[in-house]
């Protein structure tokens, strides 16, 4: 089937935001470690979840960087699904 814009846009996103931030350190270590990431996302996904936390908190950081910003939100919920 055919990819729709949200879900072409979702991917460049995941793409571009993929690995934001990372600590050079795996999941592994972050839960093993107790990591503040690791308590903070409960030992699940770690990293992942981290780097789009801190992705969505850049973007809602200044009006300049939401690029979310003038769009409904349904096809906000969309993309963050």
């Amino acid at each position: 089937g055919s990819v729709t814009d949200e879900e072409f846009f979702a991917a460049l996103f995941a793409g571009a935001i993929h690995d934001l931030g990372h600590p050079a350190v795996n999941n592994i270590y972050c839960v093993k470690s107790r990591h503040p990431y690791a308590l903070r996302y409960n030992d699940q996904s770690v990293l992942e979840m981290y780097h789009v936390a801190e992705a969505y908190r850049i973007l809602r950081s200044d009006s300049k960087y939401d690029i979310f910003q003038s769009i409904l939100d349904a096809r906000y919920s969309n993309i963050r699904s």
